[in-house]
């Protein structure tokens, strides 16, 4: 069993964005940092599709390891990324 955190982007503008694999020990700050001032853009952050949070310049959102585990149940004999592999051919 491997403990790690994975950050992926959603509602991406590129096709080449991935998930991002980090150790269970890390800490991630996350700083909202408005540089265009007169465009008042709302920035928003949800978790699992819960509601929207709408943050402030210099708010933090801080990732660490949740103390909750999470246990990956295999359907198929072909794993996930198999069946990626196979589907993008």
């Amino acid at each position: 069993m491997s403990e790690i955190i994975i950050t992926t982007p959603v509602c991406e503008h590129t096709l080449n964005s991935r998930s991002v694999v980090f150790s269970a020990d890390a800490q991630i700050d996350v700083v909202v940092r408005d540089k265009a001032e007169e465009v008042r853009q709302i920035i928003a952050i949800s978790f699992d599709g819960d509601q929207e949070i709408v943050l402030k310049n210099s708010d933090v959102v801080r990732v660490t390891k949740s103390c909750k585990k999470l246990r990956n149940l295999r359907l198929d004999e072909m794993s996930f990324v198999e069946h990626l592999g196979k589907k993008m051919r």
